[in-house]
């Protein structure tokens, strides 16, 4: 997916556009999303997890992601977002481990 290269963006309407196509994305598929760890200080917060996505053939695909949200007087001032596809045999562990 041409959406997973690095890019920069900035500016609201930029941004929105690059995310816009995600949100298609989601609309046209059954997703279960676990949070793993949330992790914040006074500067950013992270938040990783893992999702699975079932398309319409009934096609799994499993990802580990991890944003990072930094913020600057109070204001959002970037996003660094990972996205890796897993293999359907790895076990996604639970954030109770």
């Amino acid at each position: 997916m041409d959406h997973c290269r690095r890019k920069e963006h900035t500016g609201k309407l930029a941004v929105i556009d690059y995310c816009n196509p995600a949100a298609s994305c989601f609309s046209s598929v059954t997703t279960r999303f676990q949070t793993n760890h949330i992790i914040e200080d006074e500067q950013g917060i992270a938040i990783d997890g893992n999702a699975v996505f079932i398309n319409n053939a009934r096609t799994k695909t499993r990802i580990s992601s991890c944003d990072v949200y930094r913020f600057k007087n109070d204001r959002l001032s970037r996003i660094n977002s990972y996205c890796i596809t897993i293999s359907p045999d790895t076990t996604i562990s639970s954030p109770d481990c």
